[in-house]
């Protein structure tokens, strides 16, 4: 483990290196620091309602970020995201608005977010 013995973890494909994690890599993935409760909009790529997790686009980062819906929230919530993943692939506007809590990195990069509520745009 890193910090535990090794210092780096190299993976290669033959002698090309792909990756090397390191004590920064680790400090990353282990930090999860939570961030306000906001209100975003976005616009949902992937989702999977058994796991509950997925991937939606913020337009404010330009990129998509990973997320987590807890099972049990109210149905509106599910048909919302459902709807704009719909949307998504039919290339039709998909946006909608959810309210999350970020989940940040220490650098202050969002990691993921946890979604509470999401709502079908008028």
């Amino acid at each position: 483990m890193i910090g535990e013995g090794a210092e780096t973890l190299v993976i290669r494909k033959g002698y090309t290196p792909l990756v090397t994690l390191d004590h920064l890599t680790k400090a990353y993935v282990n930090a999860d620091l939570f961030g306000e409760e906001l209100t975003k909009t976005v616009s949902i790529g992937a989702f999977n309602a058994n796991s509950g997790n997925g991937r939606l686009y913020l337009p404010e980062v330009g990129k998509t970020v990973p997320f987590f819906v807890e099972k049990g929230l109210d149905q509106g919530t599910y048909a919302a995201l459902s709807h704009s993943l719909d949307s998504y692939v039919n290339n039709v506007p998909s946006m909608v608005d959810i309210v999350a809590t970020e989940v940040l990195a220490n650098d202050g990069r969002i990691k993921r977010l946890l979604i509470k509520r999401a709502y079908k745009r008028p």
